[in-house]
Parts: C-alpha cells; sequence; structure tokens
C-alpha cells in the first residue's frame, strides 16, 4: 500500500472509532444518570469548632470538590443520599431520618425504623455498615423513589446485644411541590438478618432492582425484585458455607452487575472471610460460590479487622481493605485465592488534628471511575485508587490521598451502580428500545421515528455536522451526496443505535420552478408516466446524484412511460429539454 493509501486508511478507521465515540457519549448522556454525583459524610455541626461538621463531596468536577456542610446528620456506618439525573441533591438519610437537600427534616421524615433502639440513633449516627441504601423506582421517571433500611433493636441475638429482625422499605415523591414522605416503615422481611450488608443492582431488562439483605450468620439470602408495582418478588435462596461473620462487613456488586461479594468480621479473634458469587441479573440468583477465608493472626486477631468490599470500574478486579492493608484479587484468574496482591500496606501516617491513624476502612466505587476507602477511625481523609482496572502497582493507590473538610466517622454513602442498563441479548431484555427509522426526501428531508419499546428520548445525527433531538425532524441538506444518518433511541431500561446511508439531491427554487412536466408515482417501485404539455418530440435524460447519465432518449408523445427497473433502488434526476427537471424516487426492493 502507497504512503498515501495508508494515510487515508488510518484516517477512515480514526473517522470511525470517533464516530463510535460520539454515539457512545451521546447514549450515555441521554439519560443523565447522575444520583450519586453528590456524597455526603462528616458529623453534625457544631458552631464552636468547624473541624466537626458535614463534608459535601461533589463528583460534577474533576478533581471533586469538597465543601464544608453546616446540617444537624451525623454520619455513622448508614449513611444514603440520592441526586436527581443531573446530580442535583434531593436527599438523604441515615436510615431513621429523611432530610432535603436544604438541611431541613422532611414533613413525617422522622421514625424510620420505629423500634425505640433504632430510634436512639437518629440523628447521631446508625451504627450498621450498610444499613441504608436509596434507590429510583423504576418506571416512575424519577419522581418517585424507595429507601431501603433496616430496623435495629437492643434484643440479643446469639452472641450480640443487638440485632435485626425487620427489613423495610419508605417512599419519597419529588415532585413540583418538593420531596415529601408517600408512605413509611412497609415491611418487607422479618427474620434474624445480619447487621446491614444491604446492596442493590439493576435487573437485567435495565429498569427493575434486585436487592439481597441476607440473613444473619448465615448463607441464606433474601432476594427482592423491585419493579414499576413494587416489591413483585421476594425469595431466600442458600448458597455456600454458613457466614460466620456478619459485624465489620461490606457488601457489593460489580458494576456489571454479574457478580457479588460480601466481606465481614464477627469477633477480632476469630477469622473472617470474604465470599464471591456470581449473579444472573435476569433470574436474581447467585452460583459458583467461592470462599476467601481471613486467619487469625499469631497474636490471635483476625488479619484484617475493619474493612470493606469494592469492584473495579470493568468488573473484573476486586479490591479487599483491611485495617492495615488493601489487596487486590484478579477475578479472571485460573486462581483467584491464588492472585491476591497486596497492593498497600499501612504507612504509619496519622491525622495531625485528631492524632488517629488512617487505617483501612469501608471502599465505594465514585462515578470518576475511582475506588475512595474511608478510614476506619475518626480522621479529615480518605484514600484512593486512582486506576482500579490496572493489575498490581499500576492500579496506583495514593494513601490519604484525599482530604475532606471535616472529620468522618468511618462512613462512605452506600450507592448502586445507578448507570448500569439492560444485559442487551439476553432473555430478559425486553424493555430496552429498539431504534427504527424512515426518511422521505422528496422536498427537505423528513425523518420519521418508527423505534419500538417506547423511547423517550432521541438524538439524530444527520451525517454532515448537524443533529437533533426532536421525535420525528426535518433537515435541510445543502448538498448533493450521500449520508449516514444514525438514531439513537432510550428510556431508562437503555438505548438502542440504528444508522442509514441516506442519498439526498438538493433542490434548488429554481429547478421546482421550472419543472413544467409530472412525474407519477413519485416514489416508484420501477414504472412511471411522464404527463408533458404536449405532443413536441423532445429529449431526455435520467442521471444520478452525482450527475452521471444513466439513460437518454426522446418523448414524442402527451404521456409517455419510462421503465426504471433495471437501475437500483434511489435518487434520479429526470431532465426534459425546455420543460426543466424532477427529482424521482426509485425502490426496487
Amino acid at each position: 500500500m502507497s504512503k498515501l493509501g495508508r494515510w487515508i486508511f488510518k484516517f477512515y478507521i480514526m473517522k470511525k472509532i470517533l464516530f463510535f465515540l460520539f454515539l457512545t457519549i451521546t447514549a450515555s448522556s441521554l439519560f443523565a444518570q447522575r444520583e450519586d454525583y453528590i456524597w455526603l459524610t462528616g458529623y453534625d455541626n457544631n458552631p464552636f469548632d468547624t473541624i466537626f461538621g458535614g463534608t459535601r463531596i461533589d463528583f460534577s468536577t474533576e478533581p471533586p470538590t469538597v465543601s464544608y456542610e453546616f446540617r444537624e446528620m451525623d454520619f455513622f456506618l448508614s449513611d444514603a443520599s440520592i441526586c436527581d439525573a443531573e446530580g442535583n441533591l434531593l436527599f438523604y438519610t441515615d436510615g431513621t431520618t429523611v432530610v432535603d437537600s436544604e438541611h431541613n427534616i422532611l414533613e413525617n421524615g422522622n421514625g424510620l425504623g420505629p423500634h425505640p433502639y433504632n430510634q436512639e440513633f437518629a440523628i447521631v449516627g446508625m451504627p450498621l455498615s450498610q444499613g441504608t441504601i436509596i434507590l429510583n423506582y423504576p418506571g416512575s421517571n424519577d419522581s418517585l423513589y424507595i429507601i431501603l433500611h433496616e430496623e435495629l433493636t437492643d434484643e440479643p441475638v446469639y452472641d450480640k446485644d443487638a440485632s435485626v429482625f425487620n427489613f423495610l422499605y419508605t417512599t419519597v415523591s419529588n415532585n413540583i411541590n418538593g420531596v415529601q414522605i408517600v408512605e413509611k416503615n412497609q415491611l418487607i422481611v422479618s427474620d434474624t438478618l445480619s447487621l446491614g450488608s444491604i446492596t442493590a443492582t439493576r435487573h437485567a431488562n435495565g429498569r427493575d432492582w434486585w436487592v439481597l439483605v441476607p440473613k444473619y450468620k448465615s448463607n441464606i439470602y433474601y432476594t427482592i425484585q423491585l419493579g414499576n408495582n413494587g416489591i413483585e418478588d421476594v425469595f431466600q435462596q442458600t448458597i455456600g458455607l454458613d457466614i460466620i461473620s456478619d459485624i465489620a462487613g461490606q457488601a457489593a456488586f460489580s458494576p456489571s452487575g454479574e457478580k457479588y461479594s460480601r466481606y465481614g468480621v464477627s469477633k477480632f479473634a476469630e477469622p473472617g472471610q470474604i465470599d464471591i458469587y456470581d449473579f444472573d441479573r435476569c433470574t436474581g440468583m447467585l452460583n459458583n460460590f467461592l470462599h476467601i477465608p481471613i486467619d487469625t493472626t499469631e497474636a490471635g486477631f483476625v488479619d484484617g479487622g475493619f474493612g470493606g468490599i469494592a469492584f473495579s470500574p470493568n468488573s473484573e478486579l476486586i479490591y479487599h481493605s483491611r485495617n492495615e492493608r488493601v489487596e487486590q484479587y484478579d477475578l479472571l484468574a485460573n486462581d483467584i485465592i491464588g492472585s491476591v496482591d497486596t497492593i498497600a500496606f499501612y504507612d504509619e501516617f496519622t491525622d495531625p488534628l485528631a492524632g488517629l491513624p488512617t487505617l483501612f476502612g469501608l471502599a465505594q466505587l465514585a462515578p470518576n471511575g475511582k475506588i475512595y476507602i474511608a478510614t476506619s477511625s475518626t480522621t479529615r481523609y480518605m484514600h484512593i485508587i486512582h486506576n482500579p482496572n490496572e493489575r498490581g502497582e499500576l492500579c496506583n493507590i495514593e494513601q490519604h490521598g484525599f482530604e475532606l473538610s471535616t472529620f468522618n466517622k468511618w462512613s462512605v454513602p452506600n450507592h448502586p451502580n445507578y448507570r448500569l442498563k439492560a444485559l442487551i441479548g439476553s432473555p430478559c431484555d425486553t424493555i430496552r428500545p429498539l431504534a427504527a427509522f424512515i426518511y422521505d426526501t422528496l422536498s427537505n428531508t423528513v425523518f420519521t421515528d418508527q423505534s419500538a419499546r417506547t423511547p423517550t428520548e432521541w438524538q439524530w445525527t444527520f451525517g454532515d455536522g448537524n443533529s437533533s433531538t426532536e421525535q420525528n425532524p426535518n433537515h435541510t441538506y445543502t448538498e448533493n451526496g450521500n449520508y449516514e444518518v444514525c438514531l439513537i433511541v432510550s428510556n431508562e431500561a437503555g438505548s438502542d443505535t440504528t444508522c442509514q446511508q441516506v442519498t439526498v439531491v438538493v433542490t434548488s427554487t429554481r429547478d421546482l420552478a421550472n419543472a413544467k412536466f409530472k412525474v407519477f408515482p413519485n416514489p416508484t417501485r420501477g414504472r412511471v408516466t411522464v404527463s408533458l404539455p404536449n405532443d413536441k418530440s423532445r429529449p431526455w435524460r435520467l442521471m444520478n446524484v452525482l450527475g452521471q447519465e444513466m439513460e437518454r432518449g426522446f418523448f414524442s408523445t402527451v404521456e409517455a412511460t419510462l421503465d426504471l427497473r433495471r437501475l437500483g433502488s434511489g435518487v434520479y434526476w429526470l431532465e426534459v429539454e425546455g420543460l426543466g427537471s424532477e427529482k424521482v424516487l426509485l425502490n426496487t426492493e
């Protein structure tokens, strides 16, 4: 291939790549999905010492914007907030109280989990790791949300002085009247449940949610399906070994929704464990159980203690923060347990104001693709894994690299992957729209959406640098040519894209004014009748959109028939001497 040929080939490939990236970015931006862009941590306000108070982290900027916030709520381990699709904070909760974006308790927004012992932690911080989570209600177009929360009691269970027996939900509306409680403390499950570890992922249909709630010290999981009719299914599944570790821990779904992991420690003198499962987004079932024990040290303490779990954005790696170290496991390795790589040991740094160590605690994947790890003591720092898709030291963990405005008492918010959509090609992919359109180029080009499954947003690109978000747009081209027109349609379950080559002939006012004959039917499947003003003998010729002559001949009657079936489908121009020209649309398919 010549140098010029190689250059043209590279240009063509780059053009295709850039166009694909444009479609990908456009599709993902149709539904902004910024529900997790605001993180809230820290203590309640202290007018005499602003090192205590709230920290607000805004991921709409890079790096995230950190600011002080004067508020009453004290976050401990139960920490949940939600934004609208554009990233504007709507409300937040600690699992006992619901507060709006202006830090006012909603009307009827207190008393979540009405047990008196649960209410002792209201505003001052609920000691349940992942004791609550907020999801947007399927099919509500971001006008309704559901808070899932556990109710802590002081009734002893086994070896613990506190227990959770009820898993509840509270619904919150968002409309022109603001954020309001709709119903509260509705029972979903009554059983002896895990102390926290509530997490969720999208159903394979891209609209519904799966929520997993473990039983206490058990290998039994309650699986809840949340659909547009509310709680649509609740069932138990039993898999793997009994979970002996159920206090200081965390659970997480992978961003793809196809993996689930749970980490826990019961007593610091007993072994802990990590458990990893495959997850079927269609059925809600766990399978392919993998158990990773965390043994006690020679000193008799569990080698890890308080910590957390987080997946890489590409779902190939899992990170385990465990007090004085952070470990990485490769989920694609033949020997996952043997793939463990310690990417950080605690560097002995202490917060100079608190005098406390910055050990590794709960972890959360952020919307900027980085993993943030809270400290397991009261400090003003978080650790950051900057490149969590990379293996080994290339993941670039920065200890105490993210400074907060105030002290944080161990917390990170509990967020699912709000941006996960339908599993394309699965039998449950039945809600995501399917893109299709037709067009008419007789005058200016009219595009008509014919997509299936009720799209709610449209993004057109016309191949000439212009675009539209109308459902059925009109577009005027300024030059003849072939244009690749693409349509992306979206709804809450996902998106679909289709493209067509559109041949355009620009018709000027002069061309239309000079057409002193008629062609019908037009469009045609092959035969057309040409109606002339008289029977004078006139030459004619037929040209394609590139100006190439396809046929020529003579008309000598008032009406004549042309058979165009031997030509391919497309747009042609019929010129008759002295009578101007007329565009002919031929579709032989």
